[in-house]
């Protein structure tokens, strides 16, 4: 039997990300949380006058764009049948530039209409409605391009095709993604539901990199840059990698290629106290024809070697492509791919 141990390798660090993080993290937001409700279902054909309700009343810029943000993520939907016309029709007119020029241009119109009408739309109506309100609020928003990773990407490949917020508040510039902050789409991607996510509102860059990167990588607000190859390339991070302050992992590379019958050593560290983290559960999946199906399940208690190393080994025998992934309580931390031969 083989054993597959991955050496050390230091994940991207960035000092100015954990400040920017920590600068609201005890800011009370009960009363710009309850402003964003009281005005639930407000009419989005003047948003200026929407954005002076929701402001008139706070005194800091941060208070303002939350109540700003939770209006956007309480109020509106993600639209999913919206977002896979746009991708087909992307990939139709993959190679006809003019094509996919002119049905961009009603698209966009069809765009801010579901979005003012029937407060539905994709990424770039999120952010493009944070950035005009925040404006309004005399708030500096930008909107930032880029690739957005999920679970089901395949690893080592990626477009720019999603879009989030840079906010300049207090001198300081923050990110936001008020599109997953508001919730997520369904294993299936046809069905949106709302649950808002707190890691992306004024996000620790180290965080937000996991799973954005600007097509500028200047907007990543990180000292040490990760490249888009390494960003690409590593293991899908869930909020289960986020909750349990995880940071150095191994392997560092998503997609294995391995002989069957091999042991794959898994290891990675926390920022928690010592000791906090007691066993994982672990998921696999085969792939099949259109989809991946799940096998098996196991739970392994964690060992903790002499850096400091959460670990634990995974016999894996079966041959084809298999999805891992590792659960920490009952949140999704990693996902790998493995080819086994």
């Amino acid at each position: 039997m083989r054993k597959i141990f991955f050496l050390f390798y230091t994940l991207f660090t960035s000092v100015p990300g954990f400040s920017q993080f920590l600068d609201f993290e005890t800011t009370d937001f009960t009363k710009p949380d309850s402003i964003a409700a009281l005005y639930e279902n407000f009419d989005l054909k003047d948003q200026q006058k929407l954005t002076s309700l929701l402001t008139k009343d706070l005194s800091s810029d941060v208070e303002k764009f939350r109540a700003i943000f939770k209006w956007i993520t309480n109020n509106i939907s993600y639209d999913v049948v919206l977002y896979d016309e746009k991708k087909k029709k992307e990939y139709q007119f993959k190679y006809k530039k003019r094509k996919l020029e002119k049905w961009k241009k009603g698209f966009d119109k069809r765009l801010l209409k579901r979005l003012i009408i029937g407060k539905e739309s994709i990424c770039s109506g999120y952010s493009s409605l944070l950035e005009t309100m925040c404006g309004f609020a005399g708030i500096t928003c930008e909107v930032i391009s880029g690739y957005g990773r999920n679970e089901l990407d395949r690893m080592g490949y990626g477009v720019i095709d999603h879009a989030w917020n840079a906010v300049f508040i207090n001198n300081k510039w923050y990110l936001s993604d008020p599109t997953w902050a508001a919730g997520y789409v369904n294993e299936d991607f046809n069905q949106f539901r709302k649950r808002f996510n707190k890691n992306y509102f004024l996000a620790d860059p180290f965080f937000f990199a996991l799973d954005h990167y600007p097509k500028n990588p200047d907007w990543l607000l990180l000292t040490d840059k990760p490249t888009l190859k390494y960003f690409l390339n590593s293991p899908y991070k869930g909020e289960g990698f986020i909750t349990n302050k995880l940071n150095h992992y191994k392997p560092t590379e998503g997609s294995i290629k391995l002989k069957g019958d091999s042991v794959i050593t898994f290891a990675f560290t926390s920022n928690l106290p010592p000791d906090s983290l007691k066993k994982v559960s672990v998921d696999l999946y085969s792939k099949s024809k259109f989809s991946f199906k799940h096998f098996r399940s196991e739970v392994f208690p964690l060992k903790v070697d002499q850096e400091g190393y959460y670990n634990f080994n995974l016999i894996l025998k079966e041959k084809g492509l298999i999805r891992i992934r590792i659960f920490i309580g009952r949140k999704l931390a990693f996902t790998y791919e493995v080819f086994s031969r």
